[in-house]
């Protein structure tokens, strides 16, 4: 299972904001990660509660009907949100990008996968807050 991530600012009036700073030349989310999840090992000396890092230490592949929790590494951003502005959550099984520098052709997405959420298994997004001085 291969999951592409992407995190976008919207203004206060809903309009989504777009940036170059992930891809350099393409517009696009604030923030963005993917994971194969075979490959979710985290990094624990590395990794905080902000932010997963993973180790890539070998493959564990999941099995048809088996839930796993995963924590998806997101890269960084460094963005001015001001009252009203809001974050939207973008979780898909496919790239965020149509560009072939970007392209992640082999998915191994293969079956239909079920996103778990809900009281049971905690779903969320850690985003740490830097006050203006």
């Amino acid at each position: 299972m291969d999951l592409f991530i992407g995190i976008d600012k919207l203004d206060a009036s809903g309009a989504r904001l777009l940036f170059y700073a992930k891809t350099g030349f393409m517009e696009g989310p604030v923030a963005m990660g993917w994971q194969r999840v075979s490959l979710r090992d985290l990094n624990l000396a590395r990794s905080t509660p902000q932010q997963a890092l993973l180790s890539f230490a070998g493959s564990q592949p999941i099995s048809g009907g088996e839930i796993m929790p995963v924590e998806i590494e997101i890269l960084p951003s460094s963005t001015l949100f001001r009252a009203g502005d809001s974050l939207q959550l973008t979780v898909q099984g496919r790239d965020l990008f149509d560009h072939p520098m970007l392209h992640h052709a082999d998915t191994v997405n293969a079956v239909q996968h079920v996103l778990q959420g809900g009281r049971t298994y905690d779903p969320h997004l850690p985003v740490p807050v830097i006050p203006l001085r």
